[in-house]
């Protein structure tokens, strides 16, 4: 019986041996001498993205080049043909897998993170050198590794286009098992960790990336009713310039992180969970849950969210010397932070993903409740969100994430309303959804979260080469070639130079710009007073490629059918209402439409007033009639009476009346 005992093990043994083992044909001197299947931040190519990289090393005394070698998946015999891969004399070359290019330094075959062989042939179908790689870690690598001047092939720490030197030897933890999911508990509910590796598990309740200085779970977490501890983020005076202050709601979630971590110090990636305990009134609403390391948002130096180290020293200097950016008004990717993203619907998760978060806005930054953008990057986890949270969209590589200043408690609902309107027009429109948000575990208010604009967006919906894509927006170039940039600056000096009146002019204009576009975006953002727009200011256009023509997106529309007052520097008070007449009245916050280079040139020609006469009519007594608009006021919402009824009633009357002075023509609505 134990004859046959050893034999079954050997057995065993000898099937995962064949199943996984690394072999070296002596062909060529070429070696695979490293594989990354799970790169999140160890090497980037020249566009910022992290992906899967095979490291090959020339061990002989002259370059090589490895095109039309061929590196072929076992599992599924893919293949990709090398291109571009050219090998100095003993030195190293790393190639890129698995990204959606076509160009020097990208191959076309996926590399998954999971136990595959790749064997590379030579083009005679020779082969040259073969590696089995097992499941990775994050920003670990599997290679060659000299022991007693034999090489083994081992998981590594990562050392690209460079020996792999002696260094820490890595094997793949598992992450925490949780026994509850997201979401809603009541008081002293109990919570089980288990790792399958046996590693021991560590875990934070303050946000924290847990380490092992963290709490080392051995018993089983009850969790608890938060909303009476103390506040740490929302009520800091250093996230404000404005003196508001923000919702005084107290309610908390409970944030669990946690992480498996061995003997040797091999770790699992972090897992994120929010517990609502004791709160049910939000179980039947759409809850976000954002979750980061407090100092990613309020360290004087690099957190995203606070005035700055800067700012705060120009501020104790009696504001002396010229004002320093706030730590919230800095852009790009080096004030992106990493965070966890949670979208719970009715007590379900629809998305839960590691992402990276921005702050976005313009004078929305300075208020405590700010809006912000996320991102899904390989460095996170996965290059796309698991899920896109708009029906619209097939695959999402990034949204916003907006609070609305200009609405009230009853009409949170308001943009992402009226621009859900318009997704059959011929303008673009971001989808949105209403959320309630918690940053670490904290209530904010109610926010709403809408797709972005991008490349990326366009690509995705349109099923578009991004390549080609074009963005501009406030005037600047947000996607596409200088080249964009200039042919748009071109039409707009085109506008200024020439009588639009006279045909040949107007038709040149009309086929660079989608007209019914451009008159469907006027007579929208007008009719509804939208305050805050110009052709400079939430102002964006874009096209599929060069030969195509500019069209118009609806962008940051939370001033639409709304009233707002501001007071001036005389001590005065400005008043944007259902009497604001957008033809002729002045824009506080952005550029009056009578200095509107291309709109106000365009109007001087008569079939375009007639083309911005019949679209401003049709709108109205289609989506914007005021019985449609209460019908799905009442139906979406239950909103039955308030100030957005008030201005849809009223609007109408007050606005053709406005257009007919505008245009010098009589327009008939009945």
């Amino acid at each position: 019986m134990k004859k046959f005992y050893i034999s079954a093990i050997l057995f065993v043994f000898l099937i995962l041996f064949t199943a996984c083992s690394t072999k070296h044909y002596n062909v060529d001197n070429i070696y695979i001498n490293e594989i990354c299947t799970n790169n999140k931040s160890v090497i980037c190519d020249s566009d910022y993205d992290y992906t899967s990289w095979i490291e090959f090393y020339n061990d002989n005394d002259f370059d090589i080049t490895l095109n039309g070698y061929v590196i072929k998946k076992k599992s599924t015999n893919e293949v990709s043909i090398l291109k571009n891969v050219n090998l100095k004399a003993k030195n190293y070359s790393i190639i890129y897998f698995g990204l959606e290019k076509n160009d020097k330094i990208h191959q076309e075959l996926k590399l998954k993170n999971e136990q595959e062989t790749y064997t590379l042939y030579r083009p005679d179908n020779k082969k040259v050198d073969e590696i089995c790689v097992p499941t990775l870690n994050k920003d670990t690598s599997y290679g060659r590794y000299l022991v007693n001047n034999e090489y083994e092939y081992r998981i590594l720490k990562p050392t690209p286009n460079q020996k792999n030197e002696d260094g820490p030897i890595y094997k793949y933890i598992e992450k925490v098992d949780f026994s509850l999911e997201s979401g809603y508990y009541n008081d002293f509910t109990k919570l089980s960790l288990n790792n399958k590796n046996n590693a021991k598990i560590y875990y934070t309740l303050d946000s924290s990336i847990p380490t092992k200085e963290s709490n080392l779970y051995s018993n089983e977490i009850i969790l608890t009713n938060q909303s009476n501890t103390e506040d740490v983020l929302r009520n800091r005076n250093d996230i404000k310039l404005s003196e508001r202050n923000i919702t005084s709601v107290k309610d908390k979630a409970l944030v669990v992180r946690a992480i498996a971590i061995d003997d040797d110090g091999n770790c699992s990636d972090v897992v994120t969970k929010t517990y609502f305990v004791g709160i049910d009134k939000y179980k039947n609403k759409e809850v976000v849950s954002i979750v980061t390391e407090l100092d990613n948002l309020v360290n004087p130096e690099t957190g995203i969210y606070v005035r700055g180290s800067n700012y705060e020293k120009w501020l104790k200097n009696n504001k002396t010397g010229k004002e320093p950016l706030k730590n919230w008004d800095q852009k790009g990717r080096a004030w992106e932070r990493e965070c966890n993203f949670t979208l719970i619907s009715n007590d379900n998760i629809v998305l839960s993903q590691d992402c990276g978060m921005r702050v976005k806005g313009y004078g929305g930054r300075d208020y405590p409740l700010k809006s912000f953008n996320f991102y899904s990057r390989t460095e996170y986890g996965e290059k796309h969100f698991e899920k896109s949270l708009f029906s619209d969209l097939p695959q999402m590589d990034s949204f916003s994430l907006k609070y609305d200043r200009f609405a009230n408690d009853t009409n949170r609902f308001n943009e992402s309303f009226f621009q859900s309107l318009f997704s059959d027009r011929f303008v673009e429109t971001e989808e949105g959804r209403v959320v309630d948000v918690f940053v670490d575990g904290e209530y904010f208010y109610t926010y709403t979260i809408f797709e972005k604009y991008s490349d990326k967006y366009l690509a995705n919906k349109y099923n578009l080469n991004k390549k080609e894509v074009s963005i501009i927006k406030d005037g600047e170039l947000e996607e596409g070639s200088r080249e964009d940039l200039d042919d748009y600056n071109n039409l707009i000096n085109y506008c200024q130079k020439h009588d639009l009146s006279k045909k040949n002019n107007y038709d040149y204009i009309a086929s660079k710009i989608d007209l019914e576009s451009l008159a469907d975006f006027y007579a929208i953002q007008t009719y509804l007073n939208n305050f805050d727009f110009s052709y400079v200011k939430n102002y964006v256009v874009w096209r599929e490629n060069k030969k195509s023509k500019w069209k118009f997106m609806l962008h940051d529309m939370d001033a639409v059918a709304t009233t707002c007052s501001f007071k001036l520097s005389d001590g005065k008070y400005f008043t944007y209402d259902v009497e604001f007449n957008p033809f002729t009245g002045k824009y506080l916050y952005a550029t009056d439409l009578k200095d509107d280079p291309i709109f106000m040139n365009l109007i001087k020609n008569n079939d375009f007033i007639n083309l911005f006469a019949d679209t401003a009519v049709d709108l109205y007594k289609t989506i914007l009639n005021p019985d449609n608009i209460k019908n799905e006021l009442k139906t979406r919402y239950n909103y039955t009476r308030g100030s957005v009824i008030d201005f849809i009633e009223r609007r109408p009357q007050v606005y053709f009346k406005y257009l007919e002075d505008f245009l010098k023509i009589k327009i008939n609505i009945n």
